[in-house]
């Protein structure tokens, strides 16, 4: 055997350090990530000879804080369940019966401060629900009888005073309902009847004026049909019958000039018998055809009637290429479908040229942004619509609302996105049952976020 001298044995221990400590490194990592793995799924739980599971059940974060604590009984949830933020601050609390919920359900804010609190009867909503401001006060109150809104139903604003007041009846509104600005000024007020309107609409501008009054049978519009300006003056007049357009219906301008007189039969226009500029001089045949093509187009579903609304709006702007109304109307109605978006955006802003803070330019001009995916873009012109049709006290603020949450939700914001969605939560918004479920599916997001991962673990049990 060949002697091996120190200086040698000296390399084959280099040669082996160099060999063994990354594997040695490899091992520890393992070690250390199976100890954290170990915290974070601990559990402690009995299991019965049949394979059910019973007792307490716990999960962990990384940190070591507790994140879940539930309850089994023969393989259903029995018992208290709780969620917990990695801060270790409590998220959710409540009580599960034989799998279902049961009992009084809360919710937390990070803060501590409570933001929701639910009443549960075999699983279903029964009793009172309320949400509640990040700053403690009240945001939401209503009832429930198995799983349906009943009863009496009221909402505020952050600094306390009331926003809403109405009435259920087995999840549909039922009775008298009110909406009042923050100031306590009365804004709308309606009945309802099995959840249709039934009878007089109003709504009121903030300086106790009235915006605008209807009558309804049955959701139907039946009867007189005004609109007024914030000063008081008229702003159009006319009447429905059948929820349709019926006789003469006259428009205003903000001065108290008429702008135009046009005659409807069974909801379609028929005639515009008269044109005025704002100074009162009367319109010529151009600009009378022009409008009467364009109200044409605008009386049609954009849905159900495209062909037909997108050759009256072009007709119109044939004629006319000033139409800013008709260039606005065919541009957001190729936005909604999706379509020819680069000619859609230069319409828009040909009707912007004429009138710059028009909102409902600038809603439609954001929403040709949005569907061209510049989102960031999209931001200025909607927000700037919204504000418009805040100080006109104008619902159709309601539909600018609906575009920010949708925009917000691209830009990944989902809480600035419910929010948005919140205000646009009108049943008079062309978007209210989307709306309603974009609602639904961010409050569940919000409220049960931590539930996701039980849910998962439990289908795979």
């Amino acid at each position: 055997m060949q002697k091996i001298d120190k200086s040698e044995i000296k390399i084959i221990a280099i040669i082996l350090s160099l060999i063994l400590l990354p594997i040695l490194w490899r091992v520890g990592d393992y070690v250390a990530m199976t100890q954290i793995a170990k915290k974070e799924s601990a559990k402690q739980e009995e299991v019965s000879q049949d394979g059910t599971q019973r007792g307490v059940f716990r999960t962990y974060y990384g940190n070591g804080n507790l994140k879940i604590e539930k309850n089994y009984k023969n393989g259903n949830l029995h018992g208290t369940y709780k969620t917990f933020y990695e801060n270790g601050n409590l998220n959710t609390e409540g009580n599960y019966q034989d799998d279902e919920r049961d009992g009084i359900w809360k919710w937390f804010y990070e803060n501590g401060n409570l933001e929701s609190e639910r009443n549960y009867k075999n699983g279903n909503l029964h009793g009172t629900y309320k949400w509640f401001y990040k700053n403690g006060n009240l945001e939401q109150e209503e009832n429930y009888k198995d799983d349906k809104s009943h009863g009496i139903f009221k909402s505020f604003y952050e600094s306390g005073n009331l926003k809403t007041e109405g009435n259920y009846k087995n999840d549909n509104l039922h009775g008298v309902c009110k909406e009042f600005y923050e100031n306590g000024n009365l804004k709308r007020e309606g009945n309802y009847k099995n959840g249709n309107l039934h009878g007089t609409y109003k709504w009121f501008y903030e300086n106790g004026n009235l915006e605008q009054e209807e009558n309804f049978k049955n959701d139907k519009l039946n009867g007189i049909n005004n609109f007024f300006y914030k000063n008081g003056n008229l702003k159009r007049e006319g009447n429905y019958k059948n929820d349709k357009r019926n006789g003469i219906l006259k428009t205003f301008y903000e001065n108290g000039n008429l702008e135009s007189e046009r005659f409807y039969k069974d909801g379609k226009l028929r005639e515009v018998l008269k044109y005025f500029y704002k100074d009162g001089r009367e319109g010529g045949d151009i600009e009378k055809a022009s409008i009467k093509l364009y109200l044409m187009g605008n009386s049609l579903d954009d849905e159900k009637e495209f062909d037909e609304v997108e050759k009256y709006y072009k007709e119109a702007l044939e004629i006319n290429p000033k139409n800013a109304d008709a260039a606005n109307s065919l541009g957001y109605t190729w936005a909604e479908k999706g379509i020819n978006l680069d000619e859609a955006e230069k319409l828009l802003l040909s009707a912007l040229e004429e009138d710059p803070d028009n909102g409902y330019y600038l809603d439609s001009y954001g929403w040709v942004l949005f569907k061209q995916e510049k989102y960031e873009e999209a931001k200025e012109p909607i927000l700037r619509s919204a504000e418009l049709f805040v100080e006109e006290e104008d619902y159709i603020v309601y539909l600018s609302y609906y575009h920010l949450g949708e925009l917000y939700l691209k830009l990944d914001d989902k809480r600035e996105a419910l929010s948005y969605f919140r205000k646009a939560n009108d049943k008079y918004n062309s978007k209210y049952e989307l709306i309603e479920k974009r609602i639904k599916e961010l409050s569940d997001e919000f409220t049960d976020g931590l539930f996701d991962e039980y849910f998962k673990s439990r289908s795979q049990e």
